[in-house]
């Protein structure tokens, strides 16, 4: 129990996919992407490209090949290649988390992909999880790690995040690495 009488706060146990280190006076947080949809997108991406390779070299579909607008190759292409790279980024990306030195930096890679930033902890007054709308249009959940300013906006960190538990231990590590109370915020995830 606290000194006031309330309960202490609720610990989130460290995920595996999180490791967790120091660079000096930094804390480090490292996020590993892997999840069974990397290994499908690459299924789809190799089998994808068989499929059409096949189809455009048989010669029972090259009347139906030939009936095809001539961009619609270049657009199967593309979207195989977009599967596949997002394929190998989640087999081989990680989000590291930095916190110290008076800046928050998010840098996913080793891959380039989008969600590098960088602020300044002073643009930080709170942290908290919800549930990403993004996320549903992919077919599952995903979260997201918020911040609020001093201001009271909402600052994004990080998301998506495809695990509940993964998003709720990285906001506790932030916030005790800024030395910011947990404080409830309306629409955030339960702990």
């Amino acid at each position: 129990m606290a000194d006031d009488g309330s309960a202490p706060p609720v610990r989130v146990p460290q995920p595996r996919r999180v490791r967790v280190s120091r660079d000096g006076e930094k804390l480090v947080l490292e996020v590993r992407w892997f999840r069974l949809l990397h290994m499908a997108l690459l299924a789809a991406a190799v089998l994808g490209s068989v499929f059409l390779q096949l189809f455009y070299q048989a010669p029972s579909f090259r009347t139906a090949a030939e009936q095809l607008p001539s961009w619609y190759p270049f657009v199967q292409i593309a979207a195989f290649v977009v599967a596949a790279y997002g394929g190998v980024a989640g087999l081989v990306n990680r989000t590291r988390v930095t916190v110290g030195g008076g800046v928050l930096e998010v840098k996913p890679g080793p891959l380039p992909w989008w969600g590098a930033k960088r602020v300044p902890t002073s643009d930080i007054a709170q942290v908290h999880c919800i549930e990403s709308s993004a996320g549903s249009r992919a077919g599952g959940t995903t979260f997201a790690v918020v911040a609020i300013t001093p201001q009271g906006r909402n600052l994004p960190l990080l998301g998506p995040v495809a695990e509940r538990g993964v998003a709720l231990f990285l906001e506790q590590e932030i916030e005790t690495a800024l030395g910011i109370p947990d404080r409830k915020v309306p629409g955030e995830l339960p702990k």
